[in-house]
């Protein structure tokens, strides 16, 4: 059980990733988030049903779920989906990431094993997502480290919100300008097709 979304493009990483921080981002999103002995960066695969003592099946904290499955590129120069279906939390994972391993003062700096992360990446990008019904759409976008989920309205919302300012406007004497007056009735137009399906 679970939800599917499928996500396009990728965000761009500045300066690109090196060789160190590409292997372990690899590894962290092949690697069941659970709470084990060597810490939240463990990414020691323990196998189904093989925990040592003391470990829980369960993400540690800060972590969204029991997967990430936001990888590298070809050329370590972003950040992408690994394709994996059901991966959830997506925005807080790339936050999650970012705050943790990518920018200046990552939560990992310092730590053992990190000694070859530079921790002076910038992040920036939209990756469009799409879940399995029609109207589940929105966008993935990055600035400068900045992680902001952001729905897509339909084309009734957007009118609406449309409709609404032409009101306010027209309350305080104002004329609606041409080009939104464009778009509303291009919207008209997109929910009676909509409604003829």
């Amino acid at each position: 059980m679970g939800h599917t979304t499928d996500f396009t493009g990728h965000v761009t990483v500045t300066p690109p990733l090196n060789p160190a921080e590409t292997e372990f981002l690899n590894a962290f999103s092949e690697t069941r988030r659970q709470t084990v002995p060597e810490g939240p960066y463990s990414i020691k695969d323990y196998g189904w049903g093989q925990l040592p003592d003391g470990a829980v099946d369960w993400p540690p904290q800060g972590q969204p779920s029991r997967w990430c499955s936001w990888v590298p590129t070809h050329d370590a120069a972003g950040i992408e989906w690994n394709g994996v279906e059901k991966f959830s939390d997506a925005d807080t994972w790339m936050t999650y990431l970012i705050d943790h391993f990518l920018r200046p003062g990552g939560h990992a700096q310092g730590l053992p094993g990190f000694e070859e992360f530079t921790f002076d990446h910038t992040v920036v990008g939209v990756i469009n997502a799409q879940g399995e019904r029609e109207d589940d759409v929105w966008r993935l976008v990055v600035v400068a480290n900045v992680v902001e989920k952001v729905e897509k309205e339909t084309p009734f919302q957007r009118m609406t919100s449309l409709l609404a300012e032409y009101r306010d406007r027209r309350r305080d004497g104002d004329l609606l300008p041409l080009e939104l007056t464009d778009e509303i009735v291009q919207l008209i137009t997109a929910v009676r097709d909509e409604d003829a399906r």
